[in-house]
C-alpha cells in the first residue's frame, strides 16, 4: 500500500496555497531570504542595530531558526493543515532506522575529523570562535530549523503526488545552501541530502536527521577550535 500523508482539519486558506507548487514557491522565497540576508549577514546587522547590540554568531543562528524553522512550521501546520506528526515531528518508525543513522554519522564524523586541519576547513570553522553554551543552544536550534525546512517542508507535502520520489525535491536546494562550505562538505551535501531525505521519508520522522546534524556540526565547531 503506497505511503500517503493524511491531513487534519485545515484552516480556511485558498485551495491554491495547498498545491505542491505553492509550497515550492514558498520554499524558494525562504531560500532567497537566506541567500540575500543571512549569508550576507545583512539581516544580522539590521536586527543588531534595531536592538542596539553587537552582531554575533548567536544572533545569526537565532535568525536562521526563524527563517528556516518557524516559517516552515507555520506553512506545514497552519497552511497545509498537517499535524506535527504528519510534518515529520513525530517519532514515526525511527527505531527501525537507528543503525542506518549511526552508520551515516560514523562516516560523516570520520570525514569531518580527517579534514579538520585543511585550510579550506579552517577558513570556515569555527563559526563562533568564542562560542559558549548560548551559542550551541541557538546553533542547535538553527540545525533543527534546517531539518524542518529540508526534511519537512521540502519532503512530506510532496509525498501524496510523488511517493518516494519526494526525497529528491529538497536535494538540489540542500546542495546549493552548502555551496560556500569547504569543498569536501559541499561535495558530500548531494549524497547526504539524498540519504537524509530517504531516511526521513522511510522513518516518517526528521529527528534522526536533527540528531545527526547536531553531532556532526558540533564536532566541526569543537575540532576547529
Amino acid at each position: 500500500m503506497p505511503y500517503s500523508t493524511p491531513r487534519r482539519r485545515q484552516l480556511s486558506v485558498p485551495p491554491l496555497l495547498r498545491r505542491p507548487t505553492a509550497t515550492l514557491a514558498f520554499a524558494a522565497g525562504i531560500l532567497l531570504v537566506w541567500q540575500f540576508t543571512l549569508t550576507t549577514h545583512d539581516a544580522e546587522s539590521a536586527v543588531s542595530d534595531l536592538l542596539g547590540v553587537a552582531p554575533t554568531p548567536t544572533l545569526w543562528a537565532a535568525l536562521a531558526t526563524v527563517v528556516f524553522g518557524a516559517t516552515s512550521l507555520a506553512w506545514l501546520i497552519g497552511v497545509l493543515g498537517l499535524s506535527p506528526a504528519q510534518a515529520g515531528l513525530g517519532v514515526g518508525r525511527l527505531g527501525r532506522h537507528v543503525a542506518a543513522y549511526l552508520g551515516l554519522c560514523a562516516i560523516m564524523l570520520a570525514i569531518t575529523l580527517g579534514t579538520s586541519f585543511a585550510p579550506s576547513f579552517e577558513r570556515v570553522y569555527p563559526l563562533a570562535p568564542t562560542g559558549g553554551p548560548l551559542w550551541f543552544l541557538t546553533y542547535g536550534g538553527a540545525l533543527f530549523a534546517t531539518e524542518v525546512f529540508f526534511r519537512g517542508l521540502l519532503l512530506f507535502p510532496f509525498v501524496p503526488a510523488l511517493g518516494r520520489g519526494a526525497a529528491l525535491v529538497g536535494v538540489i536546494p540542500y546542495v546549493l545552501v552548502h555551496a560556500h562550505k569547504p569543498p569536501i562538505e559541499a561535495a558530500g551535501a548531494l549524497a547526504a541530502g539524498l540519504v537524509l531525505s530517504w531516511l526521513a521519508l522511510s522513518s516518517r520522522s526528521l529527528w534522526g536527521g536533527v540528531a545527526l546534524h547536531v553531532v556532526v556540526a558540533f564536532t566541526m565547531e569543537i575540532a576547529a577550535v
